[in-house]
């Protein structure tokens, strides 16, 4: 934790380090990083429907990931609050890992996820053919040092499409709470003086 006397608010970044899951398929990694995806999207919507109704000693929570490393998998929550509440707001989130770890999501939860996913992979789909070129270059760039797959904009939506609606049922419920069940958290705060 450090202090910054001109940073009016304090944040903190609740990551989840996770060692990558490259076992199986292409395809079964990019599943289980499509449903991780949707577990911490859940978990960024349950807190920040809490700052917003005032249940919660935070002013807002995204989801974001310090994945920067290949072999490390790194979601994330990041939560602002004013300084005296960073403590309180790093221990929502922790409490907020907690409860799913015990308790899942419920259906009404992954439905929702889901949809959002489903509209932005349409949004996606809708403009497959209107991608600037450097977005083209590094997609490619990728595909060459990463080996990722190289999918056309009709079969990515189509894969997307068939991972998300394998998400509602029970057993893709509790894999996507998989990721939690074992991880250490780590923490960085950063707050007012």
């Amino acid at each position: 934790m450090f202090a910054d006397p001109d940073v009016p608010e304090g944040f903190a970044f609740v990551t989840l380090p996770l060692t990558a899951r490259t076992a199986g398929s292409r395809e079964a990694v990019v599943q289980r990083d499509i449903l991780e995806g949707l577990a911490f999207d859940i978990i960024g919507t349950r807190l920040s429907n809490d700052a917003l109704r005032g249940d919660a000693p935070f002013d807002a929570a995204l989801v974001d990931s310090s994945g920067f490393v290949r072999s490390l998998s790194a979601p994330e929550i990041f939560v602002s609050a004013d300084g005296a509440d960073l403590e309180a707001s790093t221990q929502a989130v922790l409490d907020a890992y907690e409860r799913v770890r015990r308790f899942g999501f419920t259906t009404a939860e992954v439905a929702r996820a889901v949809e959002a996913r489903r509209s932005a992979a349409e949004v996606n789909y809708d403009g497959r053919n209107s991608r600037q070129d450097a977005s083209y270059a590094d997609e490619y760039v990728r595909h060459v040092l990463e080996g990722e797959s190289l999918p056309t904009g009709q079969r990515w939506f189509d894969f997307v499409t068939d991972v998300l609606d394998r998400a509602i049922t029970r057993d893709a419920r509790l894999y996507v709470r998989h990721p939690l069940r074992n991880g250490r958290s780590t923490h960085l705060c950063h707050c007012s003086s």
